[in-house]
């Protein structure tokens, strides 16, 4: 009977300690969006990609199917020539309005473009 309560107790605590690591990635990565708006660079990247990824969850016999969505983009930096690519998070539906060809506007790090955010109005902001 402790064992039990010992597991379940250890069972909450990792959930806990998983749902707080969530929460706290997810803070973190506003932060980051906040900085960028602040002190980033716009630019403009061609759509280069969109690339669909198929997910299968729950049972293996009768599987949910769920496609996500990236949008790869890229920019060559003019006083440099350095090309820079970028990919935006997950998105949950198609991005039509996106198609390789089309312009995207990036937030960039200008002290290390590696840092990005794409913005995406129609996917509720930045990616």
């Amino acid at each position: 009977m402790a064992a039990d309560a010992l597991a379940i107790l250890s069972l909450i605590i990792v959930l806990a300690a998983g749902i707080y690591l969530a929460l706290l990635l997810v803070e973190l990565r506003k932060a980051n969006t906040r900085k960028l708006q602040e002190q980033g660079r716009r630019v403009i990247a061609i759509v280069t990609n969109v690339e669909r990824e198929r997910e299968e969850r729950g049972n293996p016999e009768v599987p949910r199917i769920d496609y996500g969505y990236y949008i790869e983009a890229e920019w060559t930096d003019p006083h440099t020539g350095n090309t820079y690519h970028f990919r935006s998070n997950r998105l949950a539906s198609s991005p039509k309005e996106y198609t390789p060809g089309t312009f995207v506007h990036v937030l960039i790090d200008p002290k290390n473009p590696a840092r990005y955010a794409l913005e995406l109005p129609e996917y509720d902001g930045y990616s």
